[in-house]
């Protein structure tokens, strides 16, 4: 759950909600929920909130991954 990894990340940063949601432009509200409410975010406000914490969203083809 990409919730679950703002929040370690939230935690080890030291960001409150109101400098991550300047940073990223993502609503303070919005980023409350995830943290609180068991809230997932969408890819799009995920990656914004990512690239404010100095991480990047990275998808990439598992080796043997197949096609269902």
């Amino acid at each position: 759950e990409i919730r679950k990894v703002f929040k370690t990340l939230l935690r080890q940063r030291n960001h409150s909600f109101a400098e991550l949601s300047k940073k990223s432009g993502v609503p303070t509200r919005t980023i409350q929920e995830w943290y609180y409410h068991d809230r997932e975010p969408s890819l799009f406000t995920a990656e914004k909130v990512l690239v404010a914490l100095g991480y990047r969203l990275t998808i990439e083809k598992i080796e043997g991954g197949e096609e269902k």
